[in-house]
């Protein structure tokens, strides 16, 4: 891993990041995703089945007016809760998943960690600055035990994927400062988005309808680094398009000397592929996350 002590930057601070700038057909994430559908169709499968799995606790809370404004809570029936890891799908900022990500929580819930699907209103009814205000909002109450996730406990977890970890990383620079408090374990950001500007060329426009100077606030990677006391692991499937690489690629990169970063490219793995790698403290991503909230040996 590496620090913001490190004498050199890490190989992988070098690797190419111009495709940033490619076109529409590398940002067309939807197309570029082999059986795409077919991937979401068993997400929603798995989740129906996990919602019913006995010895967890399922709540669903409001944080705001939207009625996509709330979050899923999966917690153990008995014994105590070690962490909270918070989730944030993706969708390109138009989906609405919370409910088809509950799969991600039934082998953290029986190692003892209460897991939060947090949803979010969707463009184009919600504009993505408001998004993002609410996002940011939502996170600081969890990390500060305010209304409505009294519940949590223990170390925090911070996770997204695609759109998702967009809106967390932007919560880091508008809404997580350093004087938050200290409950954050680690970050992880998966397959994100942190320029827009190259985003707003392509059809996406339709729906995010940002203009210039929103396109630039809202870009994580033009920002100033968010000065982070806990480790961040930015990460992406190998077998991604080259424009989600890149953006990677970049924004760990925008994060050396500010954060304890590590970078990595999973092989094998795709846009949404990467998501089911979250699923459990074994799983591929999954298991920086245990180390983050103690598990490991316990």
């Amino acid at each position: 891993m590496s620090t913001a002590s490190d004498a050199q930057s890490p190989a992988w601070a070098g690797l190419d990041i111009s495709g940033l700038g490619n076109g529409f057909e590398d940002y067309d994430i939807d197309a570029r995703t082999p059986d795409a559908a077919g991937q979401l169709a068993r997400f929603q499968q798995l989740s129906e089945a996990a919602r019913a799995q006995p010895g967890i606790q399922h709540t669903t809370v409001s944080y705001g007016a939207d009625p996509l404004a709330a979050a899923d809570i999966f917690r153990p029936i008995q014994g105590p809760v070690r962490g909270t890891i918070v989730f944030v799908h993706g969708g390109y900022w138009k989906g609405k998943g919370r409910p088809n990500r509950a799969f991600l929580a039934p082998a953290w819930v029986k190692a003892g960690v209460q897991w939060i699907n947090l949803g979010y209103p969707v463009v184009p009814d919600t504009p993505l600055p408001e998004i993002t205000r609410q996002i940011g909002g939502a996170l600081h109450a969890v990390v500060s035990g305010g209304s409505p996730f009294e519940m949590v406990e223990g170390p925090v977890v911070l996770a997204g994927n695609s759109a998702g970890a967009h809106l967390v990383a932007q919560a880091l620079v508008d809404a997580l400062p350093t004087e938050a408090p200290c409950r954050i374990a680690g970050c992880m950001l998966l397959s994100g988005l942190y320029d827009l500007r190259p985003v707003v060329a392509t059809p996406a426009q339709e729906w995010l309808r940002l203009d210039a100077e929103q396109a630039l606030r809202l870009s994580p990677l033009c920002q100033a680094p968010p000065p982070l006391r806990a480790p961040v692991m930015v990460a992406v499937g190998a077998d991604e398009p080259e424009a989600f690489i890149a953006q990677s690629r970049a924004y760990a990169r925008h994060l050396l000397g500010h954060a304890h970063v590590d970078y990595q490219e999973g092989a094998g793995l795709n846009h949404l592929s990467m998501i089911a790698a979250l699923d459990g403290p074994e799983a591929r991503f999954g298991r920086p996350m245990a180390a983050w909230l103690g598990l490991e040996g316990a």
